[in-house]
């Protein structure tokens, strides 16, 4: 379990967590972030979009877990990687889950950095506009 340290200086710059997602790298701002876990037993609902995964206990709350796949374009895949990982993220006073293949790394990025595409270390790095994606759950 990783618990993650808020900065309150962010006029400098962002910090954001990387992790891997069907094989691309994406980045989502620290502040949203409750908690990394390791995974936990999902309970499946079926959900005709297949944005919802299912539902877990976290801290003792019914929380929402979200395949990030379907809103980002990518394939759904059946097979969950030993290094997986869970994110527990805040947006607007509610509590969401998302599964990752694997956590790398949180970085600083410059002030200017805005959702979308940028470079961090020669790779191209996807920094996710959460409230854009869970905009039909809040």
């Amino acid at each position: 379990m990783v618990m993650v340290q808020h900065s309150k200086d962010m006029a400098s710059g962002i910090q954001a967590v990387i992790f891997r997602l069907h094989n691309k790298q994406f980045g989502v701002e620290v502040v949203y972030i409750r908690e990394i876990t390791r995974m936990m037993d999902v309970t499946v609902i079926n959900e005709p979009t297949g944005f919802i995964k299912g539902v877990v206990n976290y801290q003792g709350q019914v929380i929402v877990v979200v395949d990030l796949a379907t809103p980002l374009g990518l394939s759904l895949k059946e097979e969950i990687p030993e290094m997986a990982r869970m994110i527990f993220i805040e947006l607007r006073k509610k509590v969401f889950g998302f599964i990752v293949d694997q956590v790398f790394d949180v970085i600083h990025l410059p002030a200017n950095t805005i959702k979308g595409t940028c470079p961090v270390d020669g790779k191209s790095i996807v920094i996710l506009d959460l409230e854009n994606i869970f905009s039909k759950l809040l």
